[in-house]
């Protein structure tokens, strides 16, 4: 049998990220509120279980990649590892993973975690769906930390190192501006950062505060009240270190709230900047203004027009 999958893999971004601690793995327990948006990569995954076992990516825009170091192989092995220890069964099939990034990389965006959770889902699915939702959570959490948060899309509180998800109803249709400065930020080089931040500082986590934002966001017909209500508590707690690396991500910001923003923030870990507004038309006048602006244009910026899913 062969069959091909031809997948949307939807790019993230964080209302909010909060680091709350470490966890005894070293790594930082995280509170964060994720959402996708209408950005996305294209991958078309054949498997065929008539030929023999290979697992073949390619990706016209990464081709600096070895296959066995692109995030999609990774989760193609650690799937097949699984399927195989509950099963018993290695006979595994041909699999051919071809991949058009439109995602930009370095961006806090989880485009290749994204890429990844397709590949984990397409496989489940080929192979008659034998592993559990634990199970495969504890693949996506092997594979990277925000491939768990894909598997299930939309809108989702991740917790732990962002293996522990509860799915909340998508803030979808809020209208946005997403810009990717030319420069990336190192994903532990910010966290290293953050660390060095947070011994003078101490980490403050109001964790009652964030329970009430979310109670009141699991019951909104219209999410952006909420939002605006719990403004003080949308923060990204690694947009102070991504600065110290991308100084412009904070000139971003400010240009985009200058501009009719609802809200802006960076997502992830840097270096993109998105803004969420109250309105098509608001968000369309901002676009207009702020990519004729000497920082984007003077700066070779990408600039998307999107909305939340």
């Amino acid at each position: 049998m062969s069959s091909v999958y031809e997948i949307s893999a939807p790019a993230k971004i964080n209302v909010y990220l909060k680091i709350t601690g470490k966890l005894p793995n070293g790594y930082h327990r995280l509170n964060m509120l994720m959402q996708t948006i209408s950005i996305s990569d294209n991958i078309t995954i054949t498997i065929d279980d008539k030929k023999a076992y290979d697992i073949v990516t390619s990706c016209d825009e990464m081709l600096d990649i070895p296959n066995n170091k692109n995030l999609c192989y990774k989760a193609a092995t650690r799937y097949l590892a699984a399927y195989r220890n509950k099963t018993g069964n290695d006979n595994f099939p041909y699999i051919e993973i071809k991949l058009e990034k439109v995602i930009p990389s370095e961006a806090g965006l989880g485009g290749g975690s994204s890429d990844a959770a397709a590949v984990i889902l397409a496989l489940d699915d080929f192979l008659g769906n034998p592993l559990t939702p634990e199970e495969l959570n504890t693949v996506a959490a092997n594979t990277g930390a925000d491939t768990p948060f894909f598997l299930y899309g939309e809108a989702a509180i991740c917790e732990g190192f962002g293996e522990i998800i509860t799915p909340m109803n998508s803030l979808s249709d809020i209208p946005m501006i997403l810009v990717k400065p030319t420069e990336g930020v190192s994903t532990p080089a910010c966290f290293a950062a953050f660390d060095e931040m947070a011994s003078e500082q101490g980490i403050v986590f109001d964790e009652d505060k964030y329970l009430a934002l979310r109670d009141e966001l699991s019951k909104a017909e219209d999410p952006r009240v909420v939002l605006r209500k719990y403004r003080d508590l949308l923060v990204n707690d690694l947009e102070a270190p991504a600065n110290q690396f991308v100084p412009v991500i904070a000139d971003v910001k400010a240009l985009l709230n200058n501009n009719g923003a609802m809200f802006a923030m960076m997502s992830g870990s840097g270096s993109s900047v998105y803004a969420l507004f109250d309105s098509i038309e608001s968000r369309d006048a901002a676009y207009d203004a702020i990519i004729k602006d000497e920082l984007i244009a003077g700066n070779s910026m990408k600039v998307y027009k999107c909305e939340t899913l």
